[in-house]
């Protein structure tokens, strides 16, 4: 019992308290009193629907949105917690005269002036409607996380005002500038450098710069980074810094001391607002279009504020849509983009990564947007790179740079923004525009590649060289390398059959060209050597080069043409094998059962190369012996000559014709099988052959053989006539046997003859 009534207490309590206020708290001329009973109502049901029972209350709601205004104006006292903020509430009532302004930015904010203890002491101990202060703070995070760079300004930053002196009339003529002085030359020069008979060709087009019209795209960065404090001032954010150069900028250019007749036009981008967002087109405006008044471009450029991610295509594309309408062709065209980070977003693709470290969709984006309008404007790059990791600003900075064609600027720090962009005033004065020159390669001559730089390029079907400074300012110079055809051979010759300039003058006239003299060169004979083919006789070593005649080189020919030093290098190889076997000039090798190829490749001092290959092949030989028995002492004719074959691989016969006792070698035979045989003449017959089947190999290169006969019959018609019979083997003629004709059968064939 004496349980169930402690937990009565604190019940019976709040019931008290409530009735003790009565009537009196609902009153609309009390709204202190009204508030605590809100308080009240927080925790517990009952007392919140009868305060809504009186209409009255109703017209105090609106005044109510002013309490979560504190919290959010003055978070950065030290006092303030963002997670109990009650201590600030009991000073709200004193500021009831500012609803309207609550209500817009938070509609879910009218509940929390139920928490205002200030009336009542007692209601201080109500500390469980603090995790429902922590509970909306926590949401309001959520959401901010969501936001894309999502930092606030700083407050009380001032506006940038340029000194009146900027402000005064000048004289300013019409947009298209007359009776200026065309400077612009041309010449063109080509040097020897190292690398087999190669040169470097120098174009180059100089002018006297002079301030004609210019028209000048300011595209401005306004993401939400751009609200984050400058390094060395945090009384100043980036975007301060930013507007300060811009503005200072347009005065150079539009000012008492400007360029006459030039134009400013002021673009801004930012990005998705929130992380889960796309980029799009219209994250990019033209804030201002060209205009000459200073004092527009001024007031655009110190309105515009930062907030969402990075879509830095699409500031470029919509100032390249400002160039492209620009409604003057004959002034210059400049852009200059300013960023202070890498693309997070870019058209028709999802926000983030914030920091990647590889190139994507959005920097990809970016720089060939900035790329496409190299035909159409000068493109200056500036990056205010801070607190980037190595590898995020590599990429922010490899980013910016494709982006450009005249020049990035990175910036140590916001403050040094305004120094670049007064030097790149200092680069809108000009000589020439719209610069393309074309440069066709002499006959004898080839380009080497990668020898371009960017801006130029190669047509090898008409073999020009076609490139496109645009501006000219004061000099403008292209280097390439060519190098002589190895099917010249040497002599004077011209670089390049035409190289031509077509630009627009500063007084607007285009299609004004310039020829550049045509250099010619001295390019000495190619380098060469040969090779002889070589036959190794009995034996499985050769020395490459110069073989074994300590007086010449037998097989390598002298080396002459080339443009070094005379001393070689030497690399030696089997045909059909990319690895070096000896970088000797003379190595010995040991060779195979089959003919091998070798190459060798001869290098100059100066890189010069010349190529010979020489085929070698082992020789085998193999003796033939012939002997006639006489077992019957019969009369053997000294001038009896046998014919001996001899088989050998792939088809080939040799014929050898030998008397009783005489020998021969057969010599520079290719290895392999060979086979030996005989047609026995008559009165003879075939007693025996030695070795019969040979086998000529790197271990058995010389062998020999006996061919052995029997005088059979002591012969008969001594004094018949004896004629050869020959038939060609392959291209060697050889007798094939002796045939002996009677003289009955030379009457027979005699007559025969005659009746034909």
């Amino acid at each position: 019992m004496r349980n169930l009534f402690k937990s009565l207490v604190p019940i019976l309590l709040i019931i008290s308290m409530i009735f003790s206020l009565g009537i009196e708290g609902i009153s609309v001329d009390n709204p202190i009193t009204e508030n605590t009973i809100k308080q009240g109502e927080t925790l517990t049901d009952p007392p919140k629907e009868e305060v809504k029972e009186n209409p009255k209350e109703e017209t105090q709601i609106p005044q109510q949105p002013q309490i979560p205004k504190e919290p959010d104006k003055e978070p950065q006292n030290p006092q303030d917690s963002e997670s109990t903020p009650e201590p600030n509430l009991p000073e709200i009532p004193t500021k009831p005269e500012n609803p309207k302004e609550e209500v817009k930015e938070d509609p879910k904010e009218p509940d929390i002036p139920k928490e205002e203890p200030k009336e009542d002491p007692k209601e201080e101990p109500e500390t469980p409607e603090e995790p429902k202060e922590e509970i909306v703070e926590e949401e309001e995070e959520i959401i901010e996380d969501e936001l894309a760079e999502n930092i606030p300004p700083i407050a009380g930053e001032p506006e940038i005002v340029l000194p009146d002196f900027y402000y005064q009339e000048m004289m300013r003529p019409s947009l298209l500038t007359s009776g200026l002085t065309d400077t612009i030359e041309v010449d063109k020069t080509a040097s020897r450098v190292p690398g087999c008979r190669t040169y470097e060709v120098k174009l180059d087009i100089t002018g006297i710069p002079q301030k004609a019209p210019v028209d000048v795209v300011l595209v401005i960065d306004r993401s939400g980074s751009m609200n984050e404090t400058a390094s060395s001032n945090p009384t100043r954010s980036r975007l301060y810094y930013a507007k300060q150069a811009a503005i200072n900028f347009a005065g150079k250019v539009l000012g008492p001391n400007g360029i006459a007749g030039s134009r400013v036009s002021v673009v801004s981008f930012s990005g998705p607002s929130t992380t889960t967002g796309n980029g799009a087109q219209n994250q990019a405006s033209t804030d201002l279009g060209l205009t000459s008044n200073l004092s527009q471009v001024t007031s655009i450029i110190n309105n515009i504020t930062a907030v969402g991610g990075t879509n830095t295509e699409a500031g470029f594309l919509q100032g390249k849509s400002v160039i492209t309408n620009s409604g003057n062709p004959s002034s210059n065209k400049v852009l200059i983009m300013f960023t202070d980070g890498i693309p997070t977003a870019s058209n028709g693709n999802r926000y983030g990564p914030d920091d990647p470290t590889s190139h994507n969709n959005h920097t990809r984006a970016a720089y060939t947007a900035g790329q496409s309008i190299w035909p159409l404007a000068d493109v200056f790059t500036i990056g205010l790179l801070q607190n980037m990791n190595a590898s995020v600003k590599a990429l922010a900075i490899d980013t910016l740079t494709k982006a450009q064609n005249k020049g990035f600027y990175n910036a140590p720090s916001a403050q040094d923004l305004d120094q670049i962009f007064t030097l790149i005033s200092q680069q809108l004065g000009y000589s020439a525009t719209n610069a393309v020159v074309v440069d066709k390669l002499g006959d004898n001559f080839e380009l080497v590649l990668g020898s371009l730089p960017a801006g130029a390029s190669y047509n090898s079907n008409t073999r020009e060289i076609t490139w496109t400074p645009g501006t000219i300012v004061e000099h403008s110079q292209l280097k390439y390398t060519i190098q002589a055809k190895s099917s010249f051979q040497g002599g004077l010759a011209n670089t390049n059959e035409y190289a031509k300039l077509t630009y627009k003058d500063i007084n607007g006239n285009q299609g004004i060209t310039k020829i550049f003299p045509k250099p010619s060169v001295n390019v000495p004979a190619p380098l060469k050597v040969s090779l002889t083919d070589a036959n190794i006789k009995l034996t499985t070593l050769i020395t490459l080069g110069s073989g074994t005649d300590p007086n010449g080189e037998n097989y390598m020919s002298p080396i002459t043409g080339g443009d070094g030093n005379g001393t070689y290098t030497y690399e030696w190889r089997v045909v059909g094998n990319s690895t070096v076997i000896s970088t000797n000039k003379n190595p010995t090798v040991n060779l195979s059962t089959s003919p091998t190829q070798y190459e060798l490749t001869v290098t100059d001092s100066n890189g010069c190369k010349a190529k010979a290959i020489m085929t070698v092949e082992v020789k085998g030989a193999i003796t033939i012996t012939k002997q006639v028995l006489n077992p019957k002492g019969l009369n053997i004719d000294p001038n009896q000559e046998f014919d001996i074959f001899l088989n050998g691989p792939n088809g080939v016969q040799y014929v050898v014709s030998l008397k009783n006792g005489e020998s021969k070698t057969v010599e520079n035979l290719s290895l392999g099988n060979y086979i030996i045989s005989e047609i026995v003449p008559m009165n003879y017959k075939n007693k025996s052959i030695t070795n019969a089947n040979i086998s000529l190999n790197l271990t058995n290169l010389q062998s020999q053989s006996i061919v052995t006969n029997e005088l059979d019959n002591g012969g008969w018609f001594h004094d018949d006539d004896i004629r050869e019979n020959k038939f060609k083997v392959g291209i060697v003629s050889v007798p094939l046997r002796q045939v002996i004709i009677p003289k009955e059968l030379e009457e027979v064939k005699d007559g025969l003859e005659k009746n034909d």
